[in-house]
């Protein structure tokens, strides 16, 4: 996903901010191949800390078993953002440490990849 010359106030393809962690999520189950968008299956993810109650409503499980291709879901204060919480793509999984992609981490506004503890995730959504 190159869009480091795309604003943060422009509308991605799928209904979110461009270079927030909520539009990298999204390009990557699109890449993966999931019809991933803003408003799917009536439902609105909206930010990171809303996911996990949206994920449920719509019938999709959410729990605290990390998987490859699972999104990692973090409450506000957890995960990097005070505010909105964060998500990102989980990737690996080795023991109780997991890999995950990200955008608007650290740097900001950017992607990074890192490994951390699967407990430090809030939740776990598994879309197939």
């Amino acid at each position: 996903m190159n869009s480091l010359d795309a604003s943060t106030s422009e509308v991605d393809p799928w209904g979110f901010y461009k270079r927030q962690c909520t539009s990298f999520v999204a390009w990557r189950m699109n890449q993966r191949g999931v019809a991933f968008e803003n408003g799917m299956r009536g439902g609105h993810w909206g930010n990171a800390e809303h996911w996990d109650e949206n994920a449920r409503a719509i019938g999709y499980r959410v729990d605290n078993q990390a998987a490859v291709g699972a999104i990692a879901q973090f409450n506000p204060g957890e995960g990097g953002n005070v505010s909105f919480g964060h998500i990102a793509y989980v990737t690996g999984i080795s023991g109780a440490t997991i890999t995950i992609e990200e955008y608007n981490f650290d740097p900001p506004y950017e992607f990074s990849q890192r490994q951390i503890p699967a407990s430090q995730v809030s939740n776990f959504i598994h879309i197939q």
